[in-house]
């Protein structure tokens, strides 16, 4: 556990990353503020960056210490403008049948919005999600769940016990297990008891009930229904199911009992008086682009920034694509947020595209776009093309500026680079700065190659390349490149955050996946390279450089004790710049044609050091040549500004 002072110093990282986020965002795409308060969308495309000589050392206030241009003091100076507007708005009886009670009504088009197990205008017809043990191999109906479990097969989400179909969730099929909702009840109604849950492979039977093998699963039936020791039958069982399940002495689901806490923030957006721009307008999506995926991810850890637990408590975890539900959440109670689309400089468009990747996609069959089969980054190109189709179909403010002051995020690894053209003139928030026009993937996971083309007779009979193609993964004349949201648990050891100062006897380090057993193309090959020749010319004993795999020695103490810190791609984008700030070393740039986190606005050159890819053999003799008084004059540039961007 953080002490008391460290965790409010953890939360204002926290909240500094998110709360610069859309004001950062400004100067990417120079946006400048103008006297009246509004700001000029002409200015959006024009692709060129700011110079390299604009930077500002010596500005106020002091939080524009290091930036660009003169974005950062345009912000501080605007006046403020006055409080939000409130348009009228439909009532929330306008939807039909006021959506059954299986969803809510959208105000401003007056459509239903279904929760997961439902579907039509007015939510009335069942939508189910098997717990399949197969995906289809043509048309668009689901796969249904198997009725024995003998049937050969399996799917993440196949099923041992009882099936939710709504959600595609396994339970209990026994004391502890589902009882579903008395028979004639009303649509929605919660079942009587929730059941334990099973998850994944700690909850697969191996045997059916004649004592046969599955085939698919790997748990005694004892452990799962024994009376004594059974999962689903014992009051404290020998046996539990997944991580994700309450620890021994716990309350577990089949008990009644207060989740939320009998207050709640109220945001700052419904108590400003006096606003300052820019203003964003957050779209409410169908909930199929991010809020139902929410509801049909079992396993918690995914899809969202925290986890929830007794009297409202929350707990970050560390998701690597968390910032995708971070930052919506962020914005619908920021006060830079409007609720009236006429007065936004922006328009946000939430869509859950890494939380459909992994763990929603493949668990059972559906859903798809459009079908069970292709690349993951296939499905979620044409998510993004969809969603951007609903805009133009329902609302009209993408037609306004052809999308140009729309603003997407995409998280996952290459994600910048599969976003389609057609969504192209958004201003995108990614991770991965990869600026070349002609690109291929470089991820080791087949699923996530956006180079990879794929057709079908009915899904996709013209394949999907050509909805991404011609376009460099990132444009830093309008694009941001944004730094990951980090798990305050992985920067404890920070001397920036209290804990004690370690020497730097370290001289460079990087710690993580080193490419034994990917593809070659993984990382460009710049890992294995730096394995191999730190191995063959002994560069730790020699030169304090310290080259090891995911579990060679504490992260954190090795990035306290290193004057410098590598940061070299993986699958996609690395977050070793972040943890290289975060812990107070020098961020060693070794990636051609890629730009770090906020490239476009902070002086990077100022505080790290940039190697071309192909001078990575000669990383020892690079470093040892870097004068300790600029070591120490980086290390003040980049310090000096988050100190006091935090006061």
């Amino acid at each position: 556990m953080c002490h008391g002072g460290r965790a409010a110093s953890l939360k204002q990282v926290a909240n500094l990353v998110l709360v610069v986020l859309f004001l950062l965002e400004v100067s990417s795409v120079k946006v400048k503020a103008q006297p009246t308060g509004h700001y000029d969308h002409g200015t959006l495309h024009d692709s060129r960056p700011e110079p390299a000589d604009a930077w500002n050392w010596t500005s106020s206030p002091v939080h524009c210490v290091g930036t660009s241009g003169h974005w950062c003091q345009d912000f501080a100076a605007q006046a403020p403008i006055s409080k939000a507007r409130h348009r009228p708005r439909k009532l929330d009886d306008s939807c039909l049948g006021k959506c059954s009670g299986n969803g809510v009504c959208s105000r401003d088009l007056g459509l239903c919005d279904c929760e997961a197990g439902w579907t039509g205008a007015g939510c009335h017809l069942p939508q189910f999600r098997h717990c399949a043990n197969k995906h289809r191999s043509s048309g668009f109906k689901p796969q249904g769940t198997p009725l024995s479990l003998s049937e050969p097969g399996f799917l993440a989400g196949r099923c041992g016990g009882i099936c939710d179909e709504a959600l595609g969730a396994c339970f209990c099929n026994g004391t502890y297990g589902r009882i579903p909702a008395p028979p004639g009840a009303l649509p929605g109604t919660p079942p009587i008891q929730m059941g334990r849950p099973m998850v994944l492979n700690d909850c697969n039977p191996s045997k059916d009930d004649r004592g046969e093998p599955t085939g698919w699963g790997n748990v005694e039936p004892d452990l799962l229904y024994g009376q004594e020791q059974g999962w689903c039958e014992a009051a404290n069982p020998a046996h539990r199911c997944n991580s994700s399940t309450p620890a021994a002495g716990q309350p577990d689901m089949t008990e009644a009992r207060p989740w939320s806490a009998p207050h709640a923030h109220v945001p700052a957006l419904a108590a400003a008086d006096l606003r300052v721009r820019p203003l964003v307008y957050v779209y409410d999506l169908p909930s199929i682009y991010n809020t139902r995926l929410l509801q049909y991810r079992v396993v918690k850890g995914s899809c969202f920034w925290r986890t929830f637990h007794d009297s409202n408590v929350s707990k970050p975890n560390d998701w690597a694509y968390s910032l995708e539900s971070l930052l919506h959440e962020h914005l619908l109670q920021s006060p830079h947020r409007t609720l009236d689309p006429e007065e936004a400089d922006f328009f946000y468009v939430p869509v859950y595209t890494s939380c459909f990747i992994h763990p929603i996609y493949g668990w059972a069959d559906m859903p798809w776009w459009h079908g069970p089969a292709g690349p993951r980054v296939m499905h979620t190109a044409r998510m993004l093309l969809e969603a951007k189709q609903w805009l133009q179909t329902h609302l009209p403010y993408w037609n306004r500026r052809g999308g140009k002051d729309h603003v997407w995020l995409v998280t996952h690894d290459e994600g910048s680079c599969w976003v389609p053209s057609e969504v192209r003139p958004s201003i995108i928030l990614s991770h991965w700065g990869r600026k070349d026009l002609e690109h291929q993937s470089n991820t080791a996971f087949s699923a996530d190659n956006y180079t990879e083309e794929y057709v079908h007779p009915e899904w996709s009979p013209d394949g999907w390349l050509h909805l991404i193609k011609g376009h460099p993964c990132y444009d830093p004349g309008k694009d941001l490149i944004v730094p990951s949201h980090k798990h305050p648990g992985l920067i404890g050891e920070s001397p920036l955050l209290g804990y004690p100062e370690r020497r730097r006897t370290v001289l460079a380090s990087f710690q993580g996946d080193l490419g034994t057993h990917r593809k070659p193309h993984y990382s460009r090959g710049i890992r294995q390279r730096l394995r191999a020749v730190s191995k063959e010319h002994r560069w730790r004993e020699r030169h304090g450089i310290v080259i090891g795999g995911r579990a060679a020695e504490d992260y954190g103490a090795l990035l306290s004790a290193s004057t410098f810190c590598l940061v070299i791609p993986g699958d996609g984008f690395s977050t070793r710049a972040e943890d290289c700030i975060l812990h107070g070393s020098i961020p060693v740039l070794i990636m051609d044609d890629v730009d770090p986190p906020f490239a476009t606005i902070l002086d990077w050159a100022a505080f790290s050091v940039r190697i071309p890819e192909a001078f990575v053999e000669q990383l020892p003799h690079i470093l040892g040549t870097v004068p300790r008084k600029q070591r120490q004059l980086m290390l003040q540039r980049w310090l000096y500004h988050r100190i006091n961007a935090t006061r």
